[in-house]
C-alpha cells in the first residue's frame, strides 16, 4: 500500500514556515521547519538546497530529525530552494532574500 504522504506532499509545504535574518556580517539565513501533513510530525533528512539565479548550488542541508533546518551565509538576492527526499515528491519554491526580515510560509 503507498502512503498517502507523496500524494499530499503539497500539503506538506503548508507547514513549511522559513525565516530569513540578516546577522552582522552582512549575510543572512535561511531556516524553517518541514512538516509531513499527514503525520503532523518533522519531516528528517530531507536535503534542502539553494540555488542562484544560474541554478548553481550555492548551500545544501539536510533537515534534522524534528524537521528543521538552518541554511547561513547567504547572500541577499533571489534564489530557488529545492527540498528533496526519497520519501517525498521533489519541491522547488522561489525566495527572495533582502535587507528587511522576513517571515515566508512556503
Amino acid at each position: 500500500m503507498e502512503r498517502k504522504i507523496i500524494l499530499t506532499f503539497i500539503t506538506f509545504f503548508v507547514g513549511l514556515y522559513a525565516a530569513v535574518a540578516q546577522s552582522n556580517t552582512g549575510t543572512y539565513t535561511l531556516k524553517g521547519s518541514l512538516i509531513d501533513s499527514v503525520s503532523g510530525k518533522g519531516a528528517s533528512f530531507v536535503t534542502v538546497a539553494v540555488k542562484n539565479a544560474k541554478k548553481e548550488v550555492l548551500k545544501t542541508q539536510l533537515s534534522k530529525p524534528d524537521g528543521s533546518f538552518s541554511v547561513d551565509k547567504l547572500p541577499a538576492g533571489k534564489f530557488s530552494v529545492t527540498f528533496a527526499s526519497i520519501e517525498y515528491k521533489t519541491k522547488t519554491r522561489q525566495v527572495s532574500i533582502g535587507s528587511d526580515n522576513q517571515l515566508l510560509d512556503l
